[in-house]
């Protein structure tokens, strides 16, 4: 049995990018699932590039579907990133057996 928890991260365009060589605030992220995670397979991947339309869509949008995952843990995760637009990053979570996704900003 599991329980699967969807995440949908929203961030300003390119905060924490460093070009060619990856994302630092999401390459962050990643480490913290590497490290609390048993699968290399649970990781956020960007997805805002596969947006339909005739421009750019003008945000981030990173998501993963995570078994097990220690919601308030990850929240202070996203929380502790040195986000340039702190105003602009939005989590949200859905566990499987919720109705709707839980809406968490970081403008605090």
């Amino acid at each position: 049995m599991s329980t699967v928890t969807d995440i949908i991260l929203v961030t300003f365009f390119n905060d924490g990018s460093q070009g060619d060589d990856g994302h630092q605030n999401v390459d962050a992220l990643n480490q913290w699932l590497l490290s609390t995670r048993p699968s290399p397979r649970d990781q956020l991947v960007r997805v805002d590039n596969r947006a339909g339309g005739g421009k750019v869509m003008q945000c981030e949008v990173w998501m993963a579907a995570i078994n097990w995952l220690d919601e308030k843990a990850f929240e202070q995760a996203v929380r502790s990133i040195n986000w340039a637009h702190r105003d602009c990053v939005q989590l949200f979570m859905k566990s499987e057996n919720a109705d709707r996704f839980r809406v968490i900003n970081f403008d605090d």
